[in-house]
């Protein structure tokens, strides 16, 4: 289940591509789904809202979790992938960044699907959009993106800028928590950061953390810096979770030591580590 950032920002030239980032993210979301799309079912939300022009609005879904058509022989997608592909592209980035609130209300949808649920939440920046939040210029996305007008001024303070300025605030903590909630219903939350997202890197990688997805190294969320990384990040995420090499046997074998496995004709060797296992 994608969830798929479309802020103004998202509208931004994509590097290595001639479209922008929300439009390179549908791209590769397309190719990907080409090759797993049949294996999976798959379904997307956007954020802020598609309905309500309020941009700080929660997201909602765009398209329902849907099993995919088998590939076909003449070249032509499915139905299913091209009525995807049309859903998202009917939408344009604008608005905020209402991360959390965006989980919050997606989690009964996701919660209500059978099966084993992933969520991979596409974003190029940090979650805010909570006008009671109140933090510093070191917090404020304002800031830290460099709209400022002196070097000591919180873009932030709702003292000085207005009401509404709150909503400025890097939302961190609730935002975990949402991811967090995901995870205690069995849900587990990928995290791709496209470009933008950088001055936010550990806030990714908490919310990665969060998911139970941290990946091994320094950075635990899928960092990305153009097309070609965009690609390699979702197809590592998606055949990971769509392709499975354990098979449910119906009972054991009357002698486990007679069982033999063959791939493509040849002998695979029992071994746990490079091989098969029971």
């Amino acid at each position: 289940y994608f969830v798929i950032y479309r802020s103004g920002s998202m509208g931004a030239e994509m590097p290595g591509s001639s479209k922008t980032r929300y439009q390179t993210a549908g791209s590769v979301l397309m190719t990907l789904l080409r090759a797993i799309g049949h294996r999976v079912r798959y379904g997307a939300a956007a954020f802020p809202t598609t309905i309500n022009p309020d941009d700080c609005s929660p997201g909602d879904e765009v398209f329902p979790a849907t099993l995919g058509g088998p590939p076909t022989c003449d070249g032509k997608d499915d139905p299913v992938l091209t009525s995807f592909i049309s859903r998202l592209g009917m939408l344009a980035p604008i608005g905020g960044t209402p991360t959390a609130a965006t989980l919050r209300a997606i989690a009964p949808t996701l919660a209500a699907l059978d099966g084993e649920t992933t969520v991979v939440l596409v974003t190029d920046g940090a979650p805010n959009c909570d006008v009671d939040e109140r933090c510093g210029a070191d917090s404020c996305t304002l800031n830290i993106e460099g709209a400022t007008v002196g070097a000591s001024f919180n873009c932030c303070d709702t003292d000085i800028v207005g009401d509404g300025a709150g909503g400025y605030c890097v939302d961190d903590d609730d935002t975990v928590s949402a991811v967090s909630a995901l995870t205690d219903d069995g849900i587990a939350t990928y995290v791709v950061g496209m470009p933008g997202a950088e001055p936010y890197a550990d806030l990714l990688g908490r919310l990665a953390e969060a998911g139970g997805t941290a990946r091994d190294g320094p950075v635990p969320y899928y960092a990305v810096t153009d097309q070609a990384d965009l690609e390699d990040a979702l197809f590592a995420i998606g055949t990971s979770v769509a392709i499975r090499c354990s098979i449910e046997l119906d009972a054991p074998p009357d002698d486990p030591d007679l069982v033999n496995v063959y791939f493509d004709g040849g002998l695979v060797p029992y071994d746990e580590s490079n091989g098969w296992s029971w």
